[in-house]
């Protein structure tokens, strides 16, 4: 029984996982195909790809406004010489999304809270007010509304089965998740980024090829919980890095659980086999098709064709 299950616990996670590729592979170039749409972006860099981004993470997970590190953007920018629109509209929009008035206000350098004020001024941009902030609609409408859709359909693919879906959108990385299916880590919409996310944008700002790629079933300790993990980046032509589409597959659930009680295994089966309709779809490729008329009932079953003639 327990080398069944095994089997039936590899052949059932492979094949999720094939899928999970699949749709990352298909939300990747949906949401590429979709940004073209959008203007090219133009007059400067975007903020993640200059050399000090102000948002820190801590030993603990949490992250961090570093003070004197956006207000030396804000004074950089503010410079005639290095005038950068696209920068200033991303600078602008985390400080206001994060009331960084206040923040400034309250670190007992009034100046600072007046320059920040005045540098707004400078680029026109004001994203105090909530309705203000349908200038990153677009970004919305054609790229994380389609992922938003993809997150939808891998986390109910796979229902109760420790497979957790979440979509980061980086703009503002306080509030990073803006959609999550099958929470397994307590998280909410609108919960921060992780540190590796933090990692992952100052990777992408040294120009770091290896790290533009997905981190494809790397491992996570936290406290005596294990998780496998996948990492894509999304990417678009005006905003450049914009979010991550994450899976997170709880290890100890599989091991502990579904690998040694037999009410888990059937639940996580049950779960894995379930169908909401049926439909006349062929995919199966001609050889394959045959193979299977033929007798062949799985894609692992080894079957010659010429030996059921």
């Amino acid at each position: 029984m327990q080398e069944f299950i095994s089997t039936q616990l590899i052949i059932g996670v492979v094949g999720s996982l094939i899928s999970t590729s699949i749709f990352s592979y298909f939300s990747y170039h949906l949401g590429k195909m979709k940004g073209r749409r959008l203007e090219k972006r133009k007059n400067g860099n975007h903020l993640i790809e200059l050399s000090d981004y102000p948002i820190h993470s801590e030993s603990d997970g949490s992250l961090d406004m570093d003070l004197p590190s956006f207000m030396e953007l804000v004074h950089e920018l503010s410079k005639k010489e290095n005038r950068n629109d696209v920068a200033a509209r991303e600078l602008i929009y985390l400080g206001d999304s994060n009331d960084i008035i206040t923040k400034l206000t309250a670190s007992k350098n009034k100046k600072r809270a007046a320059a920040y004020l005045k540098f707004k001024k400078k680029y026109q941009y004001d994203f105090s007010d909530p309705a203000k902030k349908g200038l990153f609609k677009d970004l919305n409408t054609y790229v994380f509304e389609n992922y938003i859709r993809i997150a939808k359909a891998i986390g109910q693919t796979l229902p109760q089965m420790g497979v957790e879906v979440v979509l980061h959108n980086i703009l503002n990385p306080f509030e990073s998740i803006i959609w999550i299916e099958n929470s397994i880590t307590g998280r909410r919409i609108k919960d921060g980024a992780t540190n590796l996310v933090i990692d992952l944008i100052n990777h992408y700002k040294k120009g770091d090829e290896n790290n533009k790629e997905s981190k494809i079933g790397y491992k996570v300790t936290i406290n005596g919980r294990e998780f496998k993990c996948t990492t894509t980046p999304i990417y678009d032509p005006e905003y450049g890095l914009v979010g991550f589409l994450c899976i997170n597959i709880d290890l100890n659930y599989l091991n502990e659980s579904v690998l040694k009680e037999a009410d888990e295994a059937k639940n996580f089966f049950t779960n894995l086999c379930k169908t909401n309709s049926e439909e006349n779809e062929l995919f199966l490729s001609k050889s394959e098709a045959k193979h299977a008329l033929n007798g062949k009932r799985h894609w692992k079953q080894k079957y010659d064709l010429v030996s059921s003639n």
